[in-house]
């Protein structure tokens, strides 16, 4: 039971944390967002036949595990950000009239 619990919530955060849901209640902060999103989960699990229980003993503190996800995932988008503006002009380094950027 352990690897299907650990994998549906792997999959479940990925698809809700990697797609922006969590901003949808940015104003939140991503503690409160992390508590709502593991009350989705959570409900998922139970309707995907997933025992709260079950994902209690696989993920101890399940919002602090999103919340994790949540910070990383804003990292990313941070660093993604940057390369775009690899060279610090503000402006993002992409191609002008179809010119390659090298």
């Amino acid at each position: 039971m352990s690897e299907r619990v650990i994998s549906f919530v792997e999959n479940w955060v990925a698809d809700h944390v990697s797609d922006g849901r969590y901003n949808e209640n940015a104003s939140q902060g991503d503690e409160a967002q992390a508590k709502r999103l593991a009350a989705l989960c959570l409900q998922d699990a139970i309707m995907s036949g997933i025992q709260t229980i079950d994902v209690q003993e696989e993920f101890d503190d399940l919002a602090a595990f999103i919340a994790g996800e949540i910070a990383e995932t804003r990292e990313r988008a941070l660093g993604e950000q940057d390369d775009d503006d690899s060279n610090g002009d503000g402006e993002g380094d992409e191609p002008v009239d179809g010119q390659d950027a090298r």
